[in-house]
């Protein structure tokens, strides 16, 4: 049996590859900017490819 939270982890990262884009779908990965405004400046900015 799997344990609910890496069921919870695994549906996280499933809805970020088929690009489901609500903002509190998105996976979070430390460092990156958690205010929905910051972190689309952050993404169309490029600054995730550093």
């Amino acid at each position: 049996m799997i344990p609910e939270k890496a069921i919870d982890y695994l549906s996280d990262i499933e809805t970020s590859i088929i690009g489901y884009c609500c903002h509190s779908c998105f996976l979070k990965i430390p460092g990156e900017p958690l205010d929905e405004n910051d972190l689309i400046a952050y993404v169309r900015e490029n600054k995730w490819k550093n």
